[in-house]
This record gives structure tokens, C-alpha cells and sequence, in this order.
């Protein structure tokens, strides 16, 4: 009674690790961007506005809206970024004044040439 028992609570374990070794392998895939992936230039129709983003490989950006010509610059700003998983956290130089309440942020997805960031709502950019 004692050997059913035991190999019982080995069989019981086995299958516990188990999951819980796939749920890990699935958790530490969600949500993960390989950092390199958003380097360059994405740009997306944006309230009317074409925009811009750059994201160089040492950890600072850009970001450009143009007027409807798509050549003049209406705004821009330069700043820093990290992409953490799927967070992106973006440090604008233009809101310097409100770092000390945190980076702006936003959920990322990037497939290939496509990312979009959600922040209130979803935005489609295209690599350049």
C-alpha cells in the first residue's frame, strides 16, 4: 500500500513540474521583444499626422510629425527608450520636467515591418 502510495505522489509530481516547466517556457515567450527588433525607422498616420519614430541601437530616438507635404517637420523631439519585454518606456527631452513622475509608455507587438503600440488605443507602424 505504501510503494502505491509513493509512486502515486512521484507520478502526481512529475506532472506538476511538468506544467509548471511549460506555463514558465510560455511566460518568458509572451511578451518578449528581442530589443534589437525595434531599431530604425517606423512612421504611421497618427490624428492626421504622418509620424515618425526613430529608434537607434545605443538607446536614444526621435520622433518627427510632418504637415500633409510629408516633408515639413510641424514637431519634433529627441529622447531615450528601453524596451523591456513588451513595455516600451520612452523619456521625450521635451518632458524633462516630468521625469521624475516616470517615462511615457506603451505596450509594443512587433512583427517584422509591423509594430503596434497601444496605449489608449492602437496605433499600426510600418519599418521604414
Amino acid at each position: 500500500m505504501k510503494t502505491a502510495r509513493t509512486i502515486g505522489m512521484a507520478v502526481l509530481m512529475v506532472i506538476v513540474c511538468s506544467l509548471m516547466a511549460a506555463c514558465s517556457s510560455d511566460n518568458e515567450q509572451d511578451g518578449e521583444i528581442d530589443s534589437n527588433a525595434i531599431v530604425g525607422t517606423w512612421y504611421a498616420m497618427v490624428d492626421g499626422d504622418y509620424t515618425e519614430w526613430i529608434f537607434n541601437s545605443d538607446g536614444s530616438c526621435g520622433w518627427k510629425e510632418y504637415k500633409a507635404d510629408k516633408k515639413t517637420v510641424s514637431w519634433h523631439d529627441t529622447g531615450s527608450y528601453k524596451l523591456v519585454d513588451d513595455i516600451l518606456s520612452i523619456w521625450w527631452e521635451s518632458e524633462r520636467r516630468y521625469w521624475d513622475e516616470g517615462p511615457w509608455s506603451t505596450i509594443v507587438t512587433i512583427n517584422g515591418k509591423t509594430m503596434t503600440t497601444s496605449e489608449d488605443r492602437s496605433i499600426v507602424w510600418k519599418k521604414k
